[in-house]
């Protein structure tokens, strides 16, 4: 072990453990910790106008990579901006590591502490090591979230010694989770009319691959959170629709009128049941898979018959081993379902022949290539998106638990960041205005962004 810095030895650990593309904002009291950023032959980082922006970018980035960014700031009003930002990262289960330095004395972590997997300050430089290690543990480990060290400039240019080491992370399996899977083989059985419904959880586990193999093997009909939207083509033959109050009226029609909800990776919200939980597959026995104790006994009046906690990838790994025959199921439910799935519904056509807001985002469908990746903002424009896009193997995904004006600019840069494809931006002439600045740092790396958007007379639904 070498005594170095301990701003050295965090960063190398970071580079370590794939955590190697910074987002910031630069302030007075990082700038050690940035110059040996920008030394490193390993790592990369990125500059942008505002705080929020930038830990906006790390969710795009990790969406589109599954892999960690960090985000640096100065202390006190930088690292307030960056709540917001970090808000939709803990709501989205996306890990991400912001860190705030310097002299401008706000208590951070006590500011943090409700929208993070870990916060925590060091104070004492011999616990920088401990502190950084559980970080990046905390940040994929059981559900994912952000974590937050508040690191004094004292610290930062302290030398110490550290190991620099892989951390692992370990993954929720309900340790009766086979028998559970027989349980719910016993359940398919006894169904006529089953259902299944994919949430953010199955790509947050990588699989996605797996979900379609799941779905495939035992013939089920199957819905979509938005979090789950573009998981599978919605092409495929046993895809209803996504659900909820926003959502396609069959795939709705579905989840009432079935007897069997197998919820895979959803946390099942209010947008989702609606507000009378009662009444939200009022017939069905529902079965919930979630990684997180808390979804699952939230206490909320939703009655769950067979809860199972477990990442969702290890869940759908079990059903397919030990659920070896196809369930009988009552041949007029695939066909009503399928009924479900192409009923259209007429708009209104204006009288002045000029496009409605769900007719722009149709003919944006039929020119955006199969593997591009559509990230639209908040509001009206990102429900006329969820209700009017069909997925051919593109990715779509928006912040849809805190729902930010001004997400979806600096998430298509963090997304073109990570994965040099062209990223369509959607947003609507007001939320635009929230983080326009980032044109700038769309300018400074000439990212492939392209920005669509929707003049809806500023905030005005049409």
């Amino acid at each position: 072990m070498v005594e170095k810095r301990i701003l050295e030895h965090t960063i190398d650990l970071l580079i370590e453990n794939n955590i190697d593309t910074f987002f910031l904002v630069t302030g007075g009291a990082i700038v050690p910790t940035i110059d040996y950023i920008g030394q490193h032959p390993k790592a990369k980082y990125y500059c942008f106008q505002h705080e929020q922006a930038a830990a906006m970018a790390a969710e795009g980035y990790y969406r589109t990579t599954d892999k960690v960014g960090a985000v640096l700031t100065t202390s006190g009003p930088g690292a307030q901006n960056l709540l917001n930002g970090v808000c939709g990262c803990w709501y989205e289960s996306i890990p991400c590591n912001p860190g705030q330095l310097g002299f401008q004395e706000t208590p951070i972590v006590d500011s943090f502490k409700g929208f993070t997997k870990f916060a925590a300050k060091v104070t004492k430089k011999e616990n920088t090591e401990t502190i950084v290690k559980s970080a990046i543990k905390a940040c994929k480990t059981g559900r994912f979230g952000p974590c937050l060290i508040d690191f004094p400039v004292d610290i930062q240019t302290a030398t110490s010694t550290f190991t620099i080491e892989k951390i692992t992370h370990d993954k929720v399996i309900d340790i009766d989770l086979d028998d559970k899977v027989s349980v719910l083989g016993d359940m398919l059985n006894k169904s006529l009319r089953p259902l299944i419904l994919l949430g953010h959880g199955v790509r947050l586990s990588n699989s996605a691959n797996k979900a379609k193999e799941l779905i495939e093997r035992l013939n089920i009909p199957f819905v979509v959170s938005w979090g789950g939207f573009d998981l599978i083509d919605h092409s495929h033959e046993r895809f209803v629709g996504d659900i909820g109050v926003y959502g396609r009226r069959g795939a709705n029609f579905a989840v009432q009128n079935c007897d069997l909800l197998i919820s895979i990776g959803s946390r099942l919200d209010t947008r989702q049941t609606g507000g009378n939980l009662k009444t939200f597959a009022r017939d069905a026995k529902k079965v919930m898979v979630d990684i997180d104790f808390n979804e699952l006994y939230k206490g909320r009046g939703l009655n769950i018959d067979l809860p199972i906690q477990s990442d969702a990838g290890l869940f759908i790994d079990s059903v397919i081993n030990n659920i070896n025959e196809i369930p009988v199921q009552d041949i007029n439910w695939l066909e009503k379902c399928s009924y479900w799935k192409d009923w259209i519904e007429e708009r209104k056509i204006r009288e002045d022949n000029t496009l409605t807001s769900y007719e722009a985002i149709k003919e944006i469908n039929k020119i955006v290539a199969d593997d591009e990746i559509i990230i639209p903002d908040e509001g009206g424009h990102l429900i006329w998106c969820m209700q009017s896009f069909k997925i051919k193997n593109q990715r779509i995904f928006s912040n849809f638990g805190n729902s930010s004006m001004g997400y979806a600019l600096p998430s298509a840069i963090g997304a073109a960041i990570g994965t040099g494809k062209q990223i369509i931006c959607i947003d609507g002439d007001g939320g635009f205005q929230m983080n326009i600045q980032e044109l700038q740092t769309l300018k400074n790396y000439n990212l492939p962004v392209k920005i669509i958007i929707i003049n809806n007379g500023c905030y005005e639904w049409v």
